[in-house]
């Protein structure tokens, strides 16, 4: 008998957490966030048994991850590279037929100069100061697209794990608003702490993570 260490990973509890978190956002459907090998507990065993139990919506970090992934759940769901996607990455964007999250004016220019542009995402950044396009650019952006607008628009809430902070309404009102540009997108805002405060936030896609294996909110 070996003696190293090793992981038993129960697949039907991380499909009971899914179907768990995504009933506190009704109305709204409950995608997957699998990146980096499903936070550790294996991409293939995971999005396996979340495809099989119904979910169709997965999200992971780059696209190489996607390409992985859609060789697992076929062609009956959609999955989103957060990190986004450049020139280069067109063909495998659209071999496997990847969303690549566009966080940038810049890089959303690029993305729109391509020949048969793939469709693509966009992040809005509505307090998280990290990735997406700053809310004072979002006329910029409509404007930009109005001839191939994004199928998909989302935000990343700051402190979910903390329902009594004011950013998490700020950040909502402000999502709500940028929102109103793109009335044909399909919008995502909540991650695990976001589907823990309600139908509000859960618009179109909620996007659990590290919820789904454990973590987030009690």
């Amino acid at each position: 008998m070996s003696l190293s260490p090793h992981a038993l990973v129960h697949t039907r509890n991380i499909v009971a957490n899914w179907r768990a978190i995504g009933a506190l956002v009704p109305g709204s459907e409950a995608g997957a966030v699998v990146k980096a090998n499903a936070y550790g507990h294996g991409a293939g065993p995971v999005v396996t048994a979340l495809h099989a139990a119904g979910c169709r919506t997965f999200f992971v970090a780059y696209v190489e991850e996607g390409a992985e992934l859609r060789s697992i759940v076929g062609g009956d769901a959609t999955i989103l590279a957060f990190n986004g996607a450049g020139p280069d990455d067109a063909n495998i964007v659209r071999e496997s037929a990847i969303l690549p999250v566009i966080n940038s004016i810049p890089a959303l220019k690029d993305w729109l100069a391509l020949p048969n542009m793939p469709d693509y995402a966009v992040h809005i950044d509505t307090g998280m100061n990290r990735l997406g396009v700053r809310m004072e650019d979002v006329g910029e952006l409509a404007a930009l697209t109005a001839h191939a607008p994004p199928g998909h628009i989302m935000s990343h809430l700051v402190d979910s794990d903390d329902r009594s902070q004011p950013i998490n309404e700020r950040q909502l009102a402000r999502f709500t608003e940028a929102a109103s540009h793109f009335p044909e997108a399909i919008k995502s805002f909540s991650n695990t702490g976001g589907c823990f405060m309600g139908r509000a936030y859960g618009f179109d896609v909620a996007r659990p993570g590290i919820g789904l294996y454990g973590g987030g909110p009690p």
